[in-house]
């Protein structure tokens, strides 16, 4: 731990510190100058007594001293005692034991932790009169290590000991202190307590660990010890830290031990370290523990696996392609040329060669190098990769070669099946294919040294995904030898044919490679491979045909002209596949081939000079785009016939997969009686089996299927090559191996256990004897089946899946079964009865269900029940292959699902990729540039911590803290941060004094979304040129502003501010009823966008189409990525809950919408829950962007006074006010049982907040409980309440009879990296990824593995610290109690099962088969969890959190808030806000504190919200907004009126306000809103008022008081649509004399005004006038807003050196403090405070930054005790009670005025009359004006402090 004291004395210290009866073990004195400030001052090395005293006091070497002189003497604080001690069993050991390792683990951590201390060194620095806090990291401390406590227990401890010195820019000075903000060095410390603390334990651990010691948890904040010493011996030699214990307690805070340890604290007894030692033996023995036995025993840890890892460095500069040609053959890049048949006569088995030379093996050809004559392999300069930075000199491990060879072998084995692949799935294969099972350490090395050769290219910085070598190879070579193809290939015709080949396909009669589009259908496959086959026979060529599959090449023998010449694709790999010179190959379904298979077709072809003609009907379905690859090399693709299919498709729409489903198995049933063939198809094993038995049942209620049949064995084979054949992972138990190396007698095995360690299988014969196989034995004369059980019965259609020679079946048979008897199961295929026997296994399966393209039929109907990820050309072209029209089943709305049918899905090629990616050309480049990118383990820790930050402020400790849990070196990530400082990845800036990092990508991605919003200004049309009255009619001010604003802007991106219950729905149904007068055809989609499921249905309950944000952005994604160009155009996106979005999805969506042609309209309010990611970027642009933002502001949600005024008040941080008002709420407006008693207050404290919760719900009527909504804010909590109410009702037997146990799964929250970090998994998890679900198996935490099965029992393996987590979802199994009468929602939205998260349920009916009959708002559904793993994503609904009730609406809220555990976290305004907010009629709250849950949730926040607030602060935004705050507006004033009248002003209606005298400015002042050239409010100009000569009011001296980015103060809004520009305020005032009905802008900058700036006046810049005048016309005007507009920008104060207006802040200081928010009004709770407010007559259309509402008739006057308090003071009081507003003017004022004698007298008395004016209360979190929506909410009167 650490623990943090003053040092005393700087006399007694070095004394005290230095004394031998500190170190009695460590043989002498352990001390050590630390810090760049000891370095600067020439101290190092050992501490000396008298140097330590000087730094102490302060003394310089050039004898100056720090501090100062006080009544005589010199002051200065020595410095900080920062004491770090090792945990009591290292101590033990080091010590005791003499184990001189531990106590240099110790030093280490010391100096690991002293290390961040000094980048918390700071001191004050004053510039131009403004001080601030500067940090150095140059520290001056003294490091003293000792090894007892007082009571001579052992205890190795080191005390750090900080001078109070630092140095900075050349002078030295003590070191900064903060008290009022916490910010100075200490301060910082005692805040960082805890993780400095944290630091020092977690790099003391690694170093133990590492010397073989385990450790385990011990307490909070990572404390720990060694598990070989006992507690028991721990705590006897533990007295002090019993005492201090006794003293405090066990829970007792850091602070308060520190205070304990020194009351507790005696002097130490000086006894002899012989004595000393005895005891401490004594102790261990009379425990019975044996020490010296604990030490012998524990084995250093080899610790390759961390410190030998290979790390990600920085390449050496690439070579020239000349020099590495000549220096490095033997690693170049080589091409392909032809193979097949020449490898086999090399004599070594493809496995051989596979394991030796990888990279050269997965040719199928001799590869000659780059520089030899011959065929071009690649763009210049492709050169072999160079060496990655994955590995360091030096550091490669001395690996076992069968392990390399096995990661070789695995990354063939994946090459041949995908492009790209995961590290766990590397790893998987890796241990598979070896063998004996490695460590998994050992693999992470391997795949590094794979990685470092070159074998395998990162596709991201991760590690997390790969492509290889070979891949990059195949791609190359196939363009090489395409071109050198093409160039010297010619088609030669050995006969004149009597006719020639019509023009389309005179293409095959003279190019030697032909690409032509097919078609998809298999009888125009046919006949196009019939007709091409034709032509070149008649050339007389040669002509074999290469069919894609076995069922293709039963349609294509069909033919007679094909079906003699028909070869198999399993032969091109096998090396069969023979070619004869000049002959002619043509491949149907071309589309299906890989690189691979790809590359020994030219290969054959070039050896031969044949000719290849490939046949494209669907798209590319196989490994790599091999056709893409043709294209690009030259091969001309002939568009005979495009690849869209001829296929009649029509949509079915069933939302509910259950019903979907059965809905096609009806289908089937009703269309098979027919002459048509009828096929029908899923993807997935597991759903084709679902489906199957849907459709069995389906035909038996049709009597088209006996219901009474037999069951037999069925055998379906499992394919297996060379590589997978020795694979433990192919084969599992029940699994069948045949042995079929003597065709006569065939032997069967069943697999009882597969034996992974051993690589053994345990077998079953078919006599039950039990032998054991090697698993390297299984040659290619095994077969692997799997087994099932088949039920069959008269009627049924079965399908041979594999050639059974005994039975006279051959693959792909179709068969329809007649009859069963005693013989045997009749069955007929086409013409032909057969017998088949009954009690023996077939090689069938049930032939009503395949995979897309599974059955080829020439006509017939296809029943497609397809997801929205299957929809797509593709699949399209592959149904056509089963019949000529398809009926598609599927969850997706038909609209879309038939736009989806249009879109053809690509994936770009390896090439592609890397160079996409690497944004090279050069493919040796590209990839070097990948290696490069590949982050170090410290680099990708604290990468990963950055982006799992929620704040886009974060302190460098809290960050290393974080890095620290996905590497465990804190070195390492200190070098790393500093690294990515200097790199500009992470950006420096102090925050309030204190140092804090913020992210450079979240820097960017606040510029791009502003940038976005800029862009998209003017460049729409308005959706409705006049917005229909009747729309309009019956809404609110600002609903009707935000609908004229939606429907009549010229923008892209516009935005809705609205306060909770404003009515944001009923505004959202305007905008659907006023668009819906628009022609169909012209009428604009409205498409619904929300961060929130419960957001989202709100949305669909209206009628707008909805969406998650995220969902979008992944299908935008993916259109993108399939080569599309998203067109949103004509779409209007509605985004609900924008204040819930963070940076990162804001960016995404807002330029996705950008780039589609889309306009949107962000709707949200600030003051709710913000995003969970970082970024507040829905405040950034109503602040910083020229949006055009509707404030809606009249609440009409709740119908009671006291509740609406409650959440004003909540909006105003009047928290004690809202509650007063809560409180108040009549009690009898909830109706409950007649026996059951309500609460005693609607604000309700209870020691058991969830009993009295689920007391009060049980209590109210049915009705009233349907209309109540429970509340909480922790999830525990939530699962609480709803268990206690469930549990309530069943014993009352208001719920059903019969219950069921339903797994549910509870998802794990989680940051966005959380899941690579090994303890975040357990064995029983479930994870979902995309629809696919799978189980944690096993958590293995050495080799930081996890182990996954999946539905249909495949094992996987995953990486955590690799894992690409974007799509990871973790969930935890439960199980819950389901009755008839729960109510149930859905926790997760899942589209394919109709599933939407948050939608509620009443539960119907529960069977013991696991059906749940759900009752809801559109009708019944069905479910059943305990067979359907997505149905399980289910739980009780009486109760929500916080999160999930934003965007609620109910009757009744019952809300639980509180304090104690994890409450406090989640206790804040913005909760209280929501929770309060969703009532329309009633609120009860439960509280386990009213004190302390007040306090937090008035407590404000200091977050900083955006980087801008932090890189580019404007403070005068807040000070501006504070002063503007204490005015009132001129004409409600004494002496505005009077310098309107002696201006000579008369009816002009200015936009200012008079702000009363101040002491430092005893003038009062005409403030003037400024704005930016945004449009946003940027600070005030404060002309002072003066008394002339004359006697007349006139202009002073003018104080701005405003942002670098101002550029105009409004005078005047327009009346007439004119604007006057000038460019000095005499101009601007004569402007608005001779103007008065013309907007005026004085320009205050040398920059014009922009039209943003001009709309906020309401007129436009007509000509130039000679006064700098100019005249603007209204036509272009902006929608005005004048009643509800937006309130000026509220900005985070920051690090007041962070402002560059120095001096315009020293002028406005005195405001500042005048201004700060005074006491809170619910300290005058019986008097209602009053509300100073502007009216909207005196300033037309101004908008709502400057002004909160509407200003009642009577003017306000102040009270004459005050104006003579004010008179009398220094102005810097504080009135401690509310004062009331005066109705009239008060006699002695009025006396008082009069008497005064000249103007300058009558103003002063008037300055001071008025200086009491009220101001608002300032916000925690936007200080918002209270806008008036009753009489009574007011303000309370204060003078500030």
């Amino acid at each position: 731990m650490m623990s943090v004291a003053p040092v005393a004395s700087a006399g007694g210290a070095a004394g005290y510190y230095s004394n031998a009866d500190n170190y009695y073990f460590l043989g002498n004195l352990q001390s050590l100058w630390l810090g760049e400030g000891a370095k600067a001052l020439g101290l190092e090395g050992n501490v000396r007594a008298d140097a330590l005293t000087a730094v102490l006091e302060g003394r310089l070497p050039d004898g100056s001293r720090l501090g100062k002189e006080i009544n005589g003497n010199h002051v200065h604080r020595p410095g900080h005692d920062l004491t770090f001690s090792a945990p009591k069993s290292v101590s033990i050991l080091a010590l005791i034991g003499e184990d001189k390792a531990m106590l240099e683990a110790h030093n280490h951590a010391v100096r690991v932790a002293a290390g961040y201390v000094e980048k918390l060194i700071s001191a004050r620095d004053t510039k131009d009169g403004v001080t601030s806090i500067v940090h150095t990291g140059k520290m001056v401390a003294a490091a003293f290590t000792h090894d007892t406590s007082r009571n001579l227990d052992p205890q190795l401890h080191t005390h750090l000991l900080v001078a109070n010195m630092t140095e900075l820019n050349g002078k030295w000075k003590a070191l900064a202190t903060d008290y009022i903000h916490d910010a100075g060095f200490i301060e910082t410390v005692m805040k960082m307590q805890v993780t400095l603390g944290k630091i020092y334990r977690s790099a003391l651990r690694q170093q133990v660990e590492a010397l073989g010691h385990e450790v385990e948890e011990v307490g909070k904040h990572g404390m720990w010890e060694i598990k070989g010493v006992p507690e028991e011996v721990r705590e006897d030699l533990s007295s002090r830290g019993r005492e201090i214990q006794g003293a405090v307690g066990a829970e007792a805070t850091l602070r308060s031990r520190d205070v304990a340890a020194k009351d507790t604290r005696q002097a130490k007894v000086d006894p002899s370290r012989l004595r000393l030692m005895e005891r401490w033996l004594g102790q261990l023995k009379d425990r019975g523990y044996d020490l010296k036995a604990y030490q012998a025993s524990v084995v250093p840890r080899d610790d390759a696996s961390r410190e030998m890892r290979p790390q990600p460095v920085k390449s050496e500069p690439e070579m020239s392609g000349k020099e590495a040609t000549a220096g490095t053959p033997d690693l170049q890049m080589q091409a392909a040329a032809p193979a097949g048949k020449d490898a086999e006569k090399a004599g070594s088995s493809p496995e051989q060669n596979q394991a030796t030379t990888p990279s050269v093996s997965r040719q199928p050809v001799p590869q000659p190098v780059l520089n030899s004559p011959g065929p071009v392999l690649q763009p210049a300069g492709m050169t072999q990769t160079p060496p990655s930075k994955s590995l360091q000199p030096g550091q490669a491990p001395a690996l076992a070669p069968e392990v390399l060879q096995s990661v070789q072998m695995a990354i063939s084995q994946l090459s041949d099946s995908r492009t790209r692949f995961t590290f766990g799935e590397l790893m998987l294969t890796t241990a598979e294919l070896s063998e004996q099972l490695p460590d998994m350490n050992v693999i992470r090395q391997a795949i590094d040294v794979s990685l470092k050769d070159g074998l395998i290219v990162p596709l991201d910085s991760e590690k997390g995904v790969f492509t290889s070598r070979i891949h990059l190879l195949d791609e190359l070579s196939i363009q090489a030898l395409s071109q050198e193809h093409l160039k010297s290939t010619s088609v030669v015709s050995f006969a004149r044919p009597e006719q020639y080949a019509p023009p389309a396909l005179a293409v095959v009669e003279k190019d030697a490679l032909v690409l032509m589009n097919a078609p998809s259908g298999v009888a125009g496959i046919r006949d196009l491979t019939a007709q091409l086959t034709g032509i070149s026979v008649a050339q007389g060529r040669e002509v074999q045909v290469l069919a894609s599959s076995a069922e293709r090449a039963i349609s294509l023998a069909k033919s007679d002209t094909l079906r003699d010449r028909l070869v198999s694709r399993q032969q091109v790999l096998s090396g069969e596949l023979q070619l004869k010179p000049q002959s002619t190959l043509i491949i149907e379904g071309a589309e299906r081939l890989g690189l691979k298979e790809t590359l020994v077709l030219l290969g054959e072809a070039r050896a031969q000079d044949a000719q290849l003609v490939f046949l494209d009907s669907a798209g590319r379905q196989a490994n790599g785009n091999a056709m893409s690859v043709l294209e690009s090399a030259g091969v001309t693709r002939s568009r005979r016939t495009e690849p869209a299919p001829g296929l009649e498709a029509e949509v079915v729409s069933i939302a509910n997969k259950r019903d979907r489903y059965e809905a096609l198995a009806t289908r089937f049933a009703d269309l098979s009686g027919g002459t048509e063939n009828v096929t029908a198809v899923v993807v997935g094993k597991r759903e084709q089996g679902h489906l199957t038995g849907l459709i069995r049942d389906a035909l038996q209620n049709a009597g088209q299927l006996e219901r009474n049949g037999i069951s037999i064995e069925a055998r379906s084979p499992v394919w297996l090559d060379s590589k997978t054949r020795r694979m433990p992972g192919s084969y599992r138990p029940g699994m069948v191996l045949e042995n079929r190396s003597d065709a006569k007698d065939r032997q069967s095995f069943v697999i009882d256990r597969v034996h992974e360690d051993t690589r053994m299988l345990s077998l079953v014969d078919g006599d039950g004897v039990l032998t054991r196989m090697k698993i390297s034995e299984v040659t290619a004369d095994w077969r692997l089946f799997n087994s099932e059980t088949l039920n069959v019965a008269r009627g049924e259609r079965l399908m041979a899946v594999a050639g059974d020679r005994e039975h006279g079946l051959k693959a792909k048979d179709r068969l329809e079964v007649t009859g069963i008897s005693e013989k045997g199961i009749e069955v007929t295929r086409g013409t032909d009865t057969l017998t088949l026997p009954k009690d023996r296994h077939l090689y069938v399966t049930h032939a009503y269900v395949s995979a897309p393209g599974g059955r080829d039929n020439d006509s017939g109907v296809v029943l497609a029940a397809l997801n929205s990820r299957d929809i797509s050309s593709q699949t399209m072209n592959s149904l056509a292959q089963s019949g000529h029209r398809a009926e598609v089943f599927t969850a997706e709305v038909q609209d879309r699902a038939e736009a989806r049918l249009q879109r053809m899905k690509t994936n770009a090629s390896p090439v592609q990729l890397v160079r996409s990616l690497s944004g090279k050309e050069d493919v040796s480049e590209a990839v070097g540039s990948l290696h490069d990118g590949v982050r170090t383990d410290a680099g990708l820790a604290v990468w990963r911590a950055v982006n799992d930050q929620r704040n886009v402020v974060f302190s460098e400790l809290k960050l290393a803290e974080a890095a620290e849990k996905y590497h465990p070196d804190f070195g390492e990530v200190g070098n790393e941060i500093a690294a990515m400082v200097k790199s500009g990845e992470l950006l420096r800036v102090s925050v309030r004094g204190e140092p804090q990092l913020i992210a450079r990508a979240t820097w960017e991605m606040e510029k791009s979304i502003l940038r976005t919003v800029e862009d998209g200004k003017n460049t729409q049309q308005p959706l409705l040129d006049n917005v229909p009255a009747a729309v309009l009619n019956g809404l609110t001010g600002g609903q009707k502003q935000a609908t004229t604003l939606v429907l009549g802007s010229t923008d892209q991106f516009i935005g809705i501010q609205g306060y909770a219950g404003v009515g944001k729905t009923t505004q959202m149904k305007a905008v659907v009823a006023a668009l819906d007068t628009l022609p169909a055809d012209t009428r604009p989609q409205l498409t619904g966008l929300a961060p929130t499921h419960q957001a989202v249905k709100e949305m669909s309950d209206v009628g707008v189409r909805a969406q998650t944000i995220k969902s979008f952005i992944v299908e935008h994604d993916q259109a993108k990525a399939a080569g599309e160009k998203p067109d949103y155009r004509g779409q209007v996106f509605l985004i609900d809950e924008s204040s819930m979005a963070g940076n990162q999805d804001t960016a995404a969506l807002f330029q996705a919408i950008a780039a589609g042609g889309g306009r949107a309209v962000s709707m949200g309010d600030t003051d709710q829950f913000e995003a969970v990611d970082s970024g507040a970027p829905f405040k950034l642009m109503q602040e910083r962007s020229p949006m055009d933002v509707a404030i809606m502001k009249e609440i009409v949600r709740q119908k009671d006074v006291q509740l609406r005024g409650a959440v004003h008040d909540i909006i105003d941080n009047r928290i004690g006010a809202a509650l007063q008002r809560i409180e108040a709420q009549p009690a009898d407006r909830i109706a409950r049982e007649p026996t059951v008693q309500g609460p005693e207050s609607a604000f309700q404290e209870t020691t058991t907040p969830v009993a009295d919760i689920v007391s009060d719900w049980t209590g109210r009527t049915p009705d009233a409980r349907a209309r109540t909504l429970i509340i909480t804010q922790l999830n525990a909590d939530r699962n609480a309440v709803n268990a206690g109410i469930h549990d309530q009702l069943a014993r009352r037997g208001e719920l059903g009879r019969e219950a069921v146990m339903v797994p549910v799964l509870d998802k794990i929250s989680h940051t966005r990296h959380e899941f690579n970090k090994t303890a975040a998994w357990d064995a029983g998890l479930v994870v979902k990824r995309g629809d696919r679900y799978q189980d944690v198996l096993a958590v293995d935490r050495n080799g930081n593995t996890v182990t996954v099965r999946d539905e249909e029992g495949k094992i996987g393996l995953y990486s955590p610290k690799e894992l690409i987590t974007g799509d990871v979802q973790l969930f935890r199994r439960s199980q819950i109690e389901v009755r008839a009468g729960d109510q149930l929602r859905f926790t997760l939205t899942d589209r394919e099962h109709g599933q939407t998260g948050n939608q509620r349920f009443t539960v119907d009916a529960v069977s013991q088969t696991g059906d749940i009959r759900l009752k809801g708002d559109k009708g019944t559904v069905t479910i059943n969890p305990e067979s359907t793993r997505a149905q399980q994503h289910i739980d009780y609904a009486w109760a929500v959190t916080g999160y999930g009730a934003q965007g609620a609406s109910t009757d009744y809220v019952i809300s639980l808030e509180g304090t104690e555990g994890g409450r406090k976290m989640l206790a804040s305004k913005r909760a209280f806000y929501i929770s309060a907010s969703r009532a329309k009629e009633h609120v009860q709250i439960y509280t386990d504190g009213k004190a302390d849950w007040t306090k937090a949730v008035a407590a404000p926040e200091r977050d900083i919200k955006t980087a801008h607030d932090a890189l580019a602060p404007e403070t005068q935004r807040q000070q501006a907004k504070a002063i503007w705050a204490m005015g009132q507006s001129v004409t409600k004033t004494a002496i505005g009126r009077a310098w309107v009248r002696h201006q000579g002003m008369g009816e002009s209606t200015l936009t200012a306000k008079i702000i009363p005298a101040t002491r430092r400015f005893p003038e009062p002042a005409l403030a003037l809103p400024v704005y930016d050239n945004n449009g946003k409010s940027a600070g005030l100009a404060l002309v002072s008022l003066v008394s002339s000569p004359e006697g007349r009011l006139t202009q002073g001296d003018t104080r701005m008081v405003m942002t670098e980015r101002a550029r105009g103060a409004v005078l005047q809004r327009s009346q007439s649509g004119n604007t006057v520009v000038v460019k000095d305020l005499a101009a601007a005032l004569d402007a608005v004399r001779t103007h008065p009905k013309d907007g005026v802008v004085w320009q205050t900058g040398p920059e014009a005004p922009s039209a943003n700036l001009l709309k906020v006046t309401g007129g436009q810049i007509q000509e130039q006038l000679d006064t700098v005048v100019r005249s603007v016309s209204r036509e272009d005007r902006v929608i005005t807003l004048p009643e509800n507009s937006k309130e000026m920008a509220d900005e985070t104060v920051t690090d007041i050196s962070r402002i560059k207006e120095h001096e315009a802040m020293r002028l406005i200081a005195e405001e500042a403090l005048a201004v700060r928010a005074g006491q809170d009004s619910e300290k005058t709770p019986l008097q209602p405070p009053e509300k100073i407010v502007l009216p909207v007559e005196e300033i037309p259309d101004i908008r709502a930054e400057l002004f909160g509402g509407k200003e009642k008739a009577t003017p306000v006057e102040p009270d004459i005790s005050i104006v003579k308090s004010i008179i009398s003071s220094d102005g810097n009081s504080e009135s401690d009670t509310a004062r009331k507003p005066y109705p009239k003017a008060v006699p002695e004022l009025e006396q008082a005025g009069a008497e005064r004698s000249g103007a300058s007298r009558v103003i002063h008395e008037l300055a001071n009359a008025e200086r009491d004016i009220a101001r608002q209360q300032e916000t925690s979190g936007h200080g918002r004006m209270p806008e008036i929506e009753e009489q009574t909410l007011t303000r309370t009167i204060q003078k500030e402090r």
